[in-house]
């Protein structure tokens, strides 16, 4: 009998990392830093491969999915990445009860998200919240750039009249506001943890202590 698999799991190993990605916002050169990372600070990296893409995951396929990565110790510290949707919000698209709930879920059950114009200050964020993964990914990124981009091959401009049609769409101003609420909320989480200086970006400083503990340990 393995005795390693009774055995508790150190609290830095028990940890896992859901990252849902979205279609062209630099997920692919997001995600290649995971992969170059994970031999050096020693955690796992896992691909949701879904049927046909689809990243809407039934209510057993939500089951099995979540018994798998809480109890997958093997695996663990994990971050598991794939184009699968947070949550199905209604088969009515562009309502307002999907955009506020989405809003809702951006703001408390997600630690952190990013925009792709300002990828590596979300890289330099996550290293900072969690170098139990990330230690090392703003140094890569930088110094690597090109290793981890994927470009569109043939991407063709729409045209004006194509952008004007789309921008009258209830869906495209449902989706346009999200995307400005999901950058007012990163800038402001970016105020408070980074700051800039000739041209560079530096982490803010632990800012909190602990005092007058009681009882008093002798």
């Amino acid at each position: 009998m393995d005795g390693s698999r009774d055995s508790a799991l150190d609290e830095s190993d028990d940890v896992i990392i859901i990252y849902n990605r979205v279609p062209k916002t630099a997920s692919t050169s997001f995600t290649n830093i995971a992969y170059d990372l994970c031999v050096k600070n020693r955690f796992h990296v896992l691909h949701i491969n879904t049927t046909k893409n689809n990243p809407v995951m039934s209510l057993q396929d939500q089951v099995r999915f979540v018994k798998n990565v809480t109890s997958w110790r093997e695996m663990k510290p994990g971050f598991y990445h794939g184009h699968v949707a947070f949550l199905d919000f209604t088969k009515n698209v562009g309502s307002r009860w999907a955009l506020d709930q989405a809003k809702y879920n951006l703001v408390n059950e997600y630690l952190l998200v990013g925009v792709t114009e300002e990828l590596e200050d979300f890289i330099m964020m996550l290293e900072a919240a969690l170098p139990r993964f990330f230690r090392g990914a703003t140094e890569l990124y930088r110094t690597g750039k090109k290793s981890h981009l994927r470009k569109t091959t043939e991407k063709k401009p729409p045209t004006k009249e194509s952008i004007t049609k789309l921008q009258q769409s209830d869906i495209w101003k449902m989706e346009n506001e999200f995307y400005e609420f999901a950058l007012e909320q990163f800038q402001f989480v970016r105020a408070h943890a980074v700051r800039e200086k000739d041209g560079e970006l530096y982490l803010l400083a632990q800012n909190f202590f602990y005092e007058k503990i009681y009882p008093k340990i002798n």
